[in-house]
């Protein structure tokens, strides 16, 4: 390959401070076989320029980086159709992100896993604590998740209903109501629940529909009666502890053969408080204990977002069936 131009350097090591920045960016430069004589410099600004060049001459070529098709393109393909459906309701404008929102990414994991056993007042505090913070930033929650594009989840629930439409549809954890005019704007009967007051009203003025006010820890739901459950990003405020008791009354509220979606942050299973809400951050096999015990059948998982190295991908989906039998 020929020799360096490591000697490059050794002259300016003296000099002003523009020729060391010029000396020291050459002698970084690839080997090169045609030069036999030491470049000659100056102080002259043909001499300065001739240099630079000669360091971009030289610079390693990297080959371009080559698409190659996986199967995860049909759903990309899938979510696209289905977001341009729902451009009219989401939108497409990026919003800037509020501060109450930038405290309530992933990264704010708990510091600890809670492994004490609590009592059901405490239980109840926990909740109330955590409601009251959504109450208190419900318009700043509102105001940074509007455009948050979700089309990805909502067709990994819809896509595998076995049922022809309408569905009647859970938006669990509804908040101010962006997904649940998504669902109704598809054709589907959404009902919309969430335990803070202030998202229950903002989501019945903002679309008009049904939404019940429920606590996740004192829930009241019809038996068999919905086709699909959207939880996204809301049963890892569950506390462990009551999660097995909320996810039965879950799975006895679909219908037979009836699917639930779920998006949670992904962790090591930390547990705690983070910014006055309480979460839980679980791995893929806790959370698939869970789910099986509380008899759901998974039917697929991913992580988001979507085209990312997995550790940029702070979201762990899931889908699960209730077995008809």
């Amino acid at each position: 390959m020929g020799r360096p131009f490591a000697p490059l350097c050794t002259p300016f090591a003296h000099r002003s401070r523009s020729r060391s920045r010029t000396a020291i960016r050459i002698c970084f430069a690839p080997r090169v076989t045609r030069l036999r004589t030491p470049v000659r410099t100056s102080c002259s600004r043909r001499s300065h320029a001739m240099l630079q060049g000669l360091n971009r001459r030289f610079t390693p070529w990297r080959k371009p980086l080559r698409k190659t098709f996986t199967p995860g393109d049909k759903k990309r393909t899938e979510n696209t159709v289905l977001q341009d459906r729902l451009a009219p309701v989401l939108g497409t404008r990026p919003q800037p992100m509020t501060p109450e929102v930038r405290r309530s990414r992933t990264g704010n994991v708990p510091r600890y896993t809670s492994s004490m056993k609590l009592a059901p007042h405490d239980l109840d505090t926990i909740s109330a604590v955590t409601l009251q913070h959504y109450d208190a930033h419900a318009e700043d929650f509102r105001d940074g998740t509007s455009y948050h594009d979700v089309t990805q989840n909502i067709a990994a629930l819809l896509r595998h209903i076995e049922v022809k439409p309408p569905l009647t549809i859970l938006d669990f954890g509804c908040g101010p109501g962006r997904d649940l005019k998504a669902f109704t704007t598809l054709g589907h009967c959404a009902v919309g629940l969430d335990g803070a007051g202030r998202f229950a009203a903002m989501a019945r003025d903002a679309t008009g529909f049904d939404v019940w006010q429920q606590d996740f820890l004192h829930l009241d739901l019809p038996a068999s009666h919905f086709d699909g459950i959207f939880a996204n990003a809301t049963l890892f405020h569950v506390p462990s502890q009551a999660l097995p008791r909320v996810l039965r009354q879950l799975h006895t509220t679909l219908k037979p053969g009836g699917v639930l979606f779920s998006s949670n942050p992904r962790g090591t299973n930390q547990e705690g408080w983070s910014h006055d809400r309480y979460g839980v951050f679980h791995d893929l096999e806790a959370w698939r204990r869970y789910m099986a015990g509380a008899g759901f059948v998974e039917i697929e998982h991913y992580y988001r977002p979507a085209g990312l190295p997995r550790e940029r991908q702070p979201w762990l989906a899931s889908v699960w069936r209730k077995p008809v039998a």
